[in-house]
């Protein structure tokens, strides 16, 4: 028994040192802040991280396998000054933050509140009451709940590996806030129907909606969310906005989660509504205000959201050695292939 412990108190420890590295940039497969390589004493290598030790080439090179090294060296300044045009605009307050990329940092302060106001976390933590209430038995509401949570972890991982991209953020967005809105009035309607009777294949169809909910959300909104929240950002604004749009959905998640009992107690299944009412309203905000950041650059994603980029002749003198390189490679492809 004493083993058993001492080797979950090590395990725990483990994992709580590789999420340090990670948080701290210690290790990491992004490019590093440069307040962090400073530090590391290797102002000029822009490395990775210290445990995964790339450089910011090899890390550009790893997206761009069709480019040329000439194209890759251009990108790469142009991505460099980029985060220099913006590290220089570093802001003081939230309001300065607003006031330079407004449109960005409601956008992130919204995707994360609109995943609170799903009715995810209501759902997921009475989701035993909500078994119960349909006559599920105490050990089948146990299975049922793990199931839930291993449906979630495994549609988490097949959407980043294989839908992120593939999709893009914009269309994942989409496609699962309409989903959760159908879902969600299809539950509530099964469950008005089926709840207090004998219906046995009934109550398995309100169950079943449930699952359609995990499926859309964890699916399509989980893990893009988080992503797309950081991704809309300029360098200068990520943590300080960041932070809080991640206030905004633990407020928002803590009142919906607290009035959660009562609303069950009273007004029932018609919670949903309030969910698909929210929902329904972030889809339209999300039509018209989410711009796709799915293989674009810093600042190709400030000029989507009609942001400052880089200055003209900076930016025109990096794109003119890009179209050289671009040129070049295309001469020395029709030389090959001539015989």
């Amino acid at each position: 028994m004493a083993d058993w412990y001492t080797f979950g108190i090590a395990l725990m420890a483990a994992m709580g040192t590789l999420l340090f590295g990670f948080d701290t940039g210690i290790v990491t497969t992004t490019i590093a802040h440069d307040s962090w390589i400073e530090y590391m004493q290797h102002p000029s290598d822009a490395i990775t991280g210290a445990v995964v030790a790339l450089y910011a080439r090899d890390a550009l090179a790893e997206t761009r396998r069709g480019c040329t090294a000439q194209e890759l060296e251009a990108e790469f300044e142009l991505m460099r000054a980029q985060i220099h045009f913006e590290m220089e605009r570093e802001v003081g307050s939230f309001a300065e933050a607003v006031r330079l990329a407004r449109r960005r940092v409601l956008v992130s302060i919204a995707v994360q509140t609109m995943t609170s106001l799903t009715g995810v976390n209501v759902i997921q933590y009475y989701q035993t009451t909500l078994y119960k209430s349909l006559g599920v038995g105490p050990k089948a509401v146990l299975a049922l709940t793990g199931v839930y949570g291993t449906v979630a972890f495994f549609c988490n991982c097949i959407t980043l590996k294989y839908l992120m991209d593939q999709l893009g953020r914009r269309k994942l967005l989409l496609i699962g806030l309409a989903s959760i809105v159908v879902i969600e009035i299809y539950t509530a309607v099964m469950q008005r129907q089926f709840q207090g009777t004998d219906n046995r294949v009934g109550k398995g169809f309100a169950i079943l909606g449930i699952y359609l909910f995990v499926v859309a959300y964890y699916g399509f909104l989980n893990s893009t969310t988080w992503l797309y929240g950081a991704e809309v950002l300029p360098v200068a604004l990520r943590a300080k906005v960041m932070g809080m749009a991640c206030a905004s959905h633990f407020i928002v998640n803590i009142a919906v989660t607290q009035a959660g009992p009562s609303a069950l107690s009273s007004i029932h299944e018609n919670y949903y509504y309030v969910f698909v009412g929210c929902t329904s309203f972030f889809l339209v905000v999300a039509w018209f205000n989410f711009a796709e950041t799915r293989y674009r650059t810093l600042e190709e994603v400030a000029e989507a959201f009609g942001d400052h980029l880089v200055p003209d002749d900076e930016r025109e003198m990096v794109s003119t050695t890009v179209t050289a390189a671009k040129l070049g490679a295309e001469k020395r492809h029709v030389e090959h292939a001539e015989p």
